[in-house]
């Protein structure tokens, strides 16, 4: 279960209430000379001393399934060419993360998910569709070595 603060939790619960929160996302990779960062918001914010474009896009949020490797859904419109010209221009994936905070306290993460890739991408004219996930390291073998005499003669 994710703790947040006290003043979401409040609003929240409350039957009204004023309370907004902002999905900030940052987009970092070898080819950009800055992290390209946007908000969901109709207007830029500044968050930690960084500015935050104001952009549109749909994102489904990773869920908290114990059992499965997180994952999100984003949909960006294609009205800006620098993230269909990085993954045109690229075969490394863009890194991405994704926080939660407070119009009203926009210097307070709620939640975060760092470092998701950007992956299974398809765009066209309009939008921009993407997964992002984390590397599923439940695959990786372990240990990574053998305990063999060749390796250990101490052992044997």
């Amino acid at each position: 279960m994710r703790t947040v603060s006290a003043s979401l939790k409040e609003a929240m619960y409350a039957e009204r209430t004023e309370e907004l929160l902002l999905v900030l996302l940052t987009i970092t990779h070898g080819e950009l000379e800055d992290p390209l960062r946007l908000v969901l918001n109709a207007e830029s914010i500044v968050s930690r001393g960084e500015e935050y474009l104001a952009f549109l896009f749909d994102i489904q949020l990773p869920g908290e399934d114990a059992e499965a490797v997180p994952q999100a859904q984003i949909v960006f419109n294609n009205i800006d060419r620098r993230i269909v010209s990085l993954l045109e221009s690229t075969t490394e994936a863009p890194q991405l993360t994704i926080e939660l905070v407070r119009w009203a306290d926009p210097n307070t993460v709620e939640a975060s998910w760092t470092g998701m890739t950007l992956g299974q991408v398809t765009y066209d004219i309009e939008k921009v569709s993407a997964t992002l996930t984390y590397e599923d390291v439940s695959k990786e073998s372990f240990p990574v070595g053998t305990f063999s005499p060749g390796w250990f003669p101490g052992m044997f």
